[in-house]
């Protein structure tokens, strides 16, 4: 498939559009085709720049179909890929598929059967089990003011009176957007984080999954 460059010469609206059709199709069109020698020579070199810093985790964003996440995680590296259009999640699974992966877990905001629908659509033929993470209002607000002083300490301050009342703010506004999530109720079980680990909510994330009816393949 031949595809044309993205059109700068349009208003905003036309070249948004025209920029979303490109690379909806150039993703597929990448995840077919794999990557070149050199971009694996560059891929590898990279591994052993992050060894050689001791680096212990990557954050891609932009990753499209996700073709160096494999390699990288096969180094060691615990690996995080964002993208979260639905052909590069189509890209993700082709890429996955491949090379003999059965199951996908994805993480992002699905707030309205649209948002829903945009990630079965990108993976029609899979089966997806939807979880939703849920903690009270007081840990959520905890959470977040506990980041922020986290985030100043690093850099040698404190929180300012208006910072915290902004952060209560941000606080009060996630609980409007968890009642919302409890309205729309897209999911297929919840798991209260409160007082669990990251290990322990996995742990019991995969035993709600199985035990769930589910088809194969599956994306969770």
């Amino acid at each position: 498939m031949s595809l044309g460059r993205p059109d700068t010469h349009r208003t905003d609206p036309e070249r948004a559009a025209h920029l979303a059709a490109y690379y909806d199709a150039e993703v597929l069109e990448r995840a077919a085709r794999g990557l070149s020698e050199q971009r694996e020579q560059h891929r590898d070199l990279f591994i052993e720049a992050a060894a050689d810093s001791g680096a212990e985790s990557v954050l891609e964003l932009g990753c499209g179909p996700g073709l160096d996440a494999m390699a990288l995680a096969v180094a060691g590296l615990s690996y995080t890929g964002v993208d979260a259009d639905g052909p590069e999640l189509r890209g993700v699974w082709t890429v996955y598929r491949q090379r003999g992966a059965d199951h996908l877990v994805v993480s992002g905001i699905v707030v309205t059967p649209a948002d829903r629908d945009t990630l079965t659509a990108a993976i029609p033929e899979a089966g997806f089990t939807f979880c939703r993470l849920t903690a009270t209002p007081a840990t959520v607000q905890q959470r977040i003011v506990d980041r922020r002083e986290a985030e100043a300490a690093t850099q040698g301050s404190v929180l300012s009176a208006d910072t915290r009342a902004e952060l209560v703010e941000y606080g009060h506004r996630s609980v409007e957007f968890s009642e919302l999530l409890e309205r729309f109720a897209l999911e297929d079980f919840a798991l209260a984080t409160d007082e669990a680990t990251p290990h322990q909510l996995a742990v019991e994330a995969i035993r709600r999954y199985f035990s769930a009816d589910s088809t194969t393949p599956s994306t969770n």
